[in-house]
């Protein structure tokens, strides 16, 4: 529920000088974007950062896809044509892993993942700094009436040929991002720790709710009987976060989803045995603020952790930059929590936390 404040003319032309203010000199929060894979017509994810100053911008990219064949599931080729080794998985199971990039201009600064053979999935996400800008030209794509789409500065992740940024993408590469050169490895990425918060579940009838957010301003002039004023009030917007889910597995498999806000979803095949997945979420409001995890199918443990990266810089007020939980733990007869990152069903918070997800 948002809250109203009421405010005289000179109250809020005050409120958005510190706003100003704080928008020029304030916290930096880093950026994260995902993309997810499907069935055709997905050809390829392609993800990046624009490079600053003739310098490439360094970002940690999560991949995750689920094989139908043996054999390695994807690939992932820098815009030199090189690519980065990936490993032969059995079919049916889930492979996921993190390369820290962005470290060379004109080499991995934007990278391109695409399926070899069939994959079931695919989930890619990026995590980067917060003043990095994503390499796509969004308006060389359409919308469904024809007209350009709105160009962005944070879609870090575009999937090929349905999401807006897809089109300038392969130009992006002199060699069109055509393989050449042998696989090299890249080293996994480290997550800088926040505020970190987790939840466990072993039964198939229970859900974990993750997700963090923040508050900012939002304002709306209005005029009454020919006096004017200013509305304004707080409203929730994601928060980036790290989110690894550690699935515990029988002896043939199982399987557990991630399901987002608008419905979408992506299965993991978890072999037998004690695995890891993890992504950057947080960036797309309505979408992955918050997430749903469910075990599917003969998994005997699943956690979900989450954390959350640090704030550098300040902030003035009004703004208020720093993360809390989504969830509203009052309704179990729980006292109102900021840190509560991650609930299961049943937990203090649990009922807010379904609300996000209604049933169809």
């Amino acid at each position: 529920m948002r809250k109203l404040y009421f405010g005289t003319t000179n109250l809020a032309i005050l409120a958005v000088l510190a706003m100003t203010f704080s928008a020029g000199y304030g916290a930096s929060i880093p950026k994260h974007d995902h993309a997810l894979f499907g069935t055709p017509p997905d050809t390829a994810i392609y993800c990046g950062v624009k490079a600053s100053q003739q310098m490439a911008v360094p970002y940690t990219l999560y991949v995750s896809a689920t094989a139908i064949g043996s054999g390695v599931p994807f690939q992932i080729i820098r815009k030199d044509g090189t690519p980065i080794s990936i490993p032969s998985v059995n079919a049916g199971t889930t492979y996921s892993n993190s390369y820290s990039l962005g470290r060379v201009l004109d080499q991995d600064d934007v990278v391109k993942i695409m399926p070899v053979g069939n994959i079931q999935s695919m989930m890619v996400s990026v995590a980067t700094g917060g003043a990095a800008e994503d390499p796509f030209d969004e308006t060389q794509d359409h919308l469904a009436d024809g007209s350009p789409a709105p160009a962005q500065s944070d879609n870090f992740c575009v999937t090929e040929p349905s999401e807006p940024g897809s089109a300038s993408a392969p130009a992006l590469s002199p060699r069109r991002f055509s393989l050449s050169g042998t696989a090299s490895s890249v080293p996994s990425a480290q997550s800088p720790t926040m505020f970190t918060d987790q939840a466990s579940t072993q039964s198939l009838n229970q859900s974990i709710y993750c997700g963090a957010v923040r508050k900012v301003w939002a304002w709306q002039k209005a005029e009454v009987f020919g006096v004017r004023f200013y509305v304004w009030w707080y409203q929730e917007r994601p928060y980036p976060y790290t989110l690894t889910v550690e699935a515990q597995a029988a002896t043939n498999g199982g399987k557990f989803g991630i399901t987002f806000r608008d419905g979408d979803s992506m299965g993991f095949e978890v072999p037998g045995g004690t695995h890891r997945y993890t992504h950057a979420l947080g960036g797309v409001p309505r979408v992955d603020d918050v997430v749903k995890i469910t075990a599917e199918r003969d998994i005997t443990s699943l956690t979900a952790r989450v954390v959350v990266p640090p704030l550098s810089g300040f902030y003035v007020w009004p703004t208020d930059p720093f993360p809390r939980d989504p969830f509203d733990e009052r309704p179990e007869g729980g006292q109102a929590q900021s840190n509560n990152f991650c609930v299961k069903t049943g937990d203090v918070g649990s009922t807010s936390a379904a609300a996000y997800f209604p049933s169809p």
